[in-house]
């Protein structure tokens, strides 16, 4: 497995959070593969898929990466509340992947949170965007991280 990331497919981008995502998501359609099969590849779903980013291609597992440089913390920032509880309530929840990478792009951690482990005790909604913001009244939400099986 390859640890290292490449950074240059994300030179068009100005934004470090978009260029992180480019970049990982690159890394994990390289590198992943499904946990709940023997599929060697995970294939990207397409852009804004909520609460999704990859699916395996044999069995559809459904796959949500978050990345940071460094570690994670008690908390891991997600997307919108409701469509994450919609999941939930769906039964289609997706597995977590959780990279963390070093200031000079490489893979320091690869985990996983299987999708029985998010549950609506373990999302927390944010508070909602100001009336100023672009998207005024957009709820986002933390999952706790998981750590050594203590929320």
């Amino acid at each position: 497995m390859n640890l290292t990331c490449e950074i240059s497919l994300a030179e068009a981008y100005t934004s470090g959070s978009q260029r992180a995502r480019i970049v990982t998501e690159a890394w994990v359609a390289s590198n992943g593969y499904c946990l709940a099969c023997d599929s060697d590849q995970l294939i990207a779903t397409p852009r804004n898929t909520k609460a999704r980013d990859f699916e395996c291609p044999q069995c559809n597992h459904p796959y949500e990466l978050k990345s940071t440089r460094g570690s994670f913390g008690r908390q891991i920032n997600d997307g919108a509340y409701s469509a994450m509880m919609g999941r939930i309530e769906s039964s289609s929840t997706s597995s977590f992947l959780l990279l963390s990478y070093d200031p000079a792009w490489m893979v320091s951690s690869f985990q996983a949170v299987h999708h029985l482990f998010i549950t609506p005790l373990t999302i927390q909604a944010r508070k909602p965007l100001s009336d100023s913001a672009v998207r005024s009244g957009w709820t986002g939400c933390n999952r706790s991280n998981t750590k050594g099986g203590q929320d």
